[in-house]
């Protein structure tokens, strides 16, 4: 594995030479406050990046590069073309006005039961030991979560199991990672749809974490009945300088080598935490690049499901 890392950088390290870099921000419209975790995608797709914690962001523009699109949560996608994106210092984003499918009016005096649905529970029979995945450059995972009880009710957290301690005497791993928390509605091909979480979501996860739990009630998102996707992505990291970097496509982690000749590693720089897999008949999860094209996650062993999950508060 750590040696097709290294020859998958060798391959890369060509096109970047015929690439220009461009730098700017990307700013709300209305507001003109700076946008963090905004990403850009070349057209047709050859590069992307997230932008920085302050909307800041540097990008490759290879020769063959037609159009720039710009997108984040919460606002309207924008596409520019190369000559108009390499002349302009500053993108601007409109705020996309949606209206959510379902949402909930609770009742607070009423006691709720909670329900965990999803993967994400710590079953040792569901979870294969040692079975696990980090995604690099710029990947969005998902995990469907099915309404199999056709429950009634909001989701109140997500959950995602994570490895924890990756660190060994040759992984290097950051201060922590920058997590951006997703929830999609369940397409009509049965893969990651329209966000249902409207609002940017974002943790810092140290490496040791094995999971997180966050609340997401105070936006009263109603359990769909055709079930819901679970989600996140790494859009960036804080390296143990305490320099923060963005995520890049086709960023998988820098690393120094004790032989260049015979490819011997010495040290692999961690961009993104190890996700646990849980065994499942048919895959239940999904992956796709900055481009935004989902595919089924599978794997011949069956360890194919991201152990993501959610409880719901039913009424």
């Amino acid at each position: 594995m750590i040696l097709r890392i290294i020859i998958i950088m060798l391959h890369i390290f060509p096109w970047l030479s015929q690439a220009q870099e461009k730098c700017g921000v990307v700013v709300d419209k209305a507001s003109k406050l700076y946008i963090p975790y905004a990403t850009l995608v070349t057209q047709p797709f050859t590069a992307g990046t997230y932008t920085s914690e302050i909307g800041k962001y540097c990008i490759s523009i290879h020769p063959d590069t037609d159009s720039i699109l710009i997108s984040c949560v919460g606002y309207q996608n924008f596409s520019v073309s190369k000559s108009q994106f390499l002349l302009q210092d500053t993108l601007f984003l409109e705020v996309s006005i949606n209206q959510l499918k379902e949402v909930v009016v609770k009742n607070e005096k009423k006691k709720r039961k909670v329900i965990q649905v999803g993967y994400a529970d710590h079953a040792v029979k569901k979870r294969a030991f040692g079975g696990s995945i980090s995604f690099n450059s710029g990947v969005r995972i998902a995990t469907y979560v099915a309404n199999d009880g056709n429950l009634q009710g909001v989701i109140k957290n997500v959950i995602y199991v994570l490895s924890g301690a990756r660190e060994t005497k040759t992984v290097v791993v950051p201060l922590f990672y920058r997590i951006r928390l997703r929830i999609y509605e369940n397409g009509s091909n049965h893969l990651p749809g329209a966000d249902l979480l409207r609002e940017q979501v974002v943790v810092d996860v140290p490496d040791a974490q094995k999971e997180i739990v966050k609340d997401v009630s105070s936006y009263n998102i109603a359990f769909p009945g055709n079930g819901f996707w679970v989600g996140m992505e790494c859009v960036g990291y804080m390296s143990s300088d305490s320099v923060y970097h963005e995520i890049k496509v086709n960023e998988t982690g820098k690393y120094t080598l004790k032989n260049s000749r015979k490819l011997k590693l010495e040290k692999l720089y961690a961009i993104s935490p190890m996700i646990p897999l849980t065994k499942t008949k048919i895959t239940q999860s999904t992956h796709s690049s900055l481009k935004g094209n989902w595919h089924l996650h599978e794997r011949s062993n069956g360890l194919s499901t991201f152990s993501f999950g959610a409880e719901i508060e039913v009424d």
